[in-house]
């Protein structure tokens, strides 16, 4: 099933009578040989990694090792209509 247009994957999905998002979860789960299941796994530990790393960052004022860039996560979120980035 060669998903590699937007349209296609639609078409696809309204002859298989499946959500959009099924449909790249299959394909992906095809080209890696492993089961919808694992991909699903591997998606939502990534999930967990980001979100990790966007509460460490915004938890440290720290610098960059050039100095040239940080300490802006703080300035945008408090900026921001949220109290945290994920909730």
């Amino acid at each position: 099933m060669k998903l590699n247009s937007f349209e296609r994957a639609l078409e696809y999905c309204d002859n298989k009578n499946i959500k959009l998002f099924e449909a790249f979860q299959k394909e992906e789960s095809n080209l890696k040989d492993v089961s919808v299941l694992e991909i699903r796994n591997i998606m939502a530990k990534n999930l967990s990694i980001m979100k990790e790393t966007i509460e460490n960052g915004l938890a440290n004022d720290n610098k960059s090792i050039t100095g040239l860039s940080g300490e802006d996560s703080t300035l945008m979120l408090s900026n921001s209509n949220f109290a945290t980035p994920f909730g």
